[in-house]
């Protein structure tokens, strides 16, 4: 009896051993887990600064000629800000040395604006002219106005005769060109096209062609055709 209770003992004391090396490791497990863990995340911050860096260095100037093309752009705009300054400076002292001659310009101005007022023989000499101008106008109105004299009336019945001619010579020319073409056809060319004559010219003068010269008339339902006459064309 005194054997297993020696025995019941020392199972006891064996187990309670393991169960406390158990916690333990246990409590060290959960230790080195919270470490992982910490370092995981200190990984992830070191891989989003890394591609912050790798991004910033994909833009910085990586050769020489980089390098002296952005040292000469600043040196480049200096140098135009500095220009333009000058400029400036410039036109600022331009206006400032002018603008006593502008003040006697406006003053100039200003007494011309009031001669009409303290200078009365100026004044009635400007009126002179005036009377002048518009006396000459009143003559080329009553010049236009006077009945036309033979020879002018007989020039403009030549021009008016060759110009008459001229349009029918157009339109016995065309028929004789297209051999048959309808009223309607002459009219665009001669009136629309060309802008030989009006419309109301234009059928007079055709009515005098059919009276004048051989011209045949064929009609196409409603439509007058106008072709040469047989006996011309052999």
């Amino acid at each position: 009896m005194k054997f297993f209770k020696k025995e019941n003992t020392e199972n006891t004391g064996i187990i309670e051993h393991v169960k406390q090396s158990f916690e333990k490791v246990k409590g060290e497990v959960l230790h080195i887990t919270e470490w992982v863990y910490f370092f995981h995340q200190k990984h992830q911050e070191h891989d989003i600064r890394l591609k912050l860096l790798e991004n910033q260095l994909a833009y910085m100037p990586k050769t020489p000629a980089e390098i002296n093309q952005i040292i000469e752009q600043h040196y480049s705009h200096n140098y135009f800000t500095s220009r333009i300054k000058t400029l400036n400076q410039k036109v600022e002292n331009i206006l400032d040395n002018h603008r006593p001659l502008i003040r006697r310009l406006e003053d100039v101005e200003s007494s011309l604006s009031k001669v009409g007022k303290t200078d009365e023989p100026l004044y009635h000499k400007i009126k002179e002219i005036h009377g002048r101008i518009e006396a000459i106008e009143r003559k080329a109105i009553s010049i236009s106005n006077t009945p036309k004299n033979n020879l002018r009336d007989k020039i403009l019945e030549k021009v008016t005769k060759n110009s008459k001619e001229y349009v029918k010579n157009i339109i016995v020319s065309l028929i004789e060109k297209y051999g048959s073409i309808s009223g309607f056809q002459l009219k665009e060319i001669v009136v629309d096209e060309q802008g030989l004559c009006s419309k109301s010219s234009f059928y007079r003068l055709l009515g005098e062609v059919e009276r004048q010269h051989p011209i045949s008339l064929i009609w196409n339902g409603k439509e007058k055709h106008y072709a040469l006459h047989l006996s011309k064309i052999v």
